[in-house]
């Protein structure tokens, strides 16, 4: 299942390389913590959750989106669809890929 909003090819050799990038960056993540929790508490590397990831692309912190690409569909108002719309189309107006 692709859903309508993925632009990129759904290959085995993309999502293996979209992991391993998420493995790195929480693994620096974890390391700053543990040598200083203050420190990486300011400065994240990576954050997930719609409210989070909401939160970074408003305030310009944001370098890259990752969404997968077989989300549940939940078409309800305000619901998970609507929100991943908009992170997509805040993204479009901060050219943030």
């Amino acid at each position: 299942l692709v859903r309508e909003y993925c632009e990129q090819l759904v290959v085995p050799a993309v999502n293996e390389a979209a992991c391993a990038l998420l493995a790195e960056v929480q693994r620096f993540q974890e390391r700053l913590y543990l040598r200083d929790p203050l420190k990486a508490s300011q400065k994240k590397r990576f954050v997930c959750g719609l409210r989070e990831v909401a939160r970074a692309l408003k305030s310009n912190k944001a370098k890259v989106l990752i969404v997968a690409h077989n989300i549940e569909r939940i078409t309800a108002e305000a619901g998970l669809d609507d929100m991943v719309s908009q992170l997509i189309t805040l993204c479009a107006k901060k050219q943030v890929w």
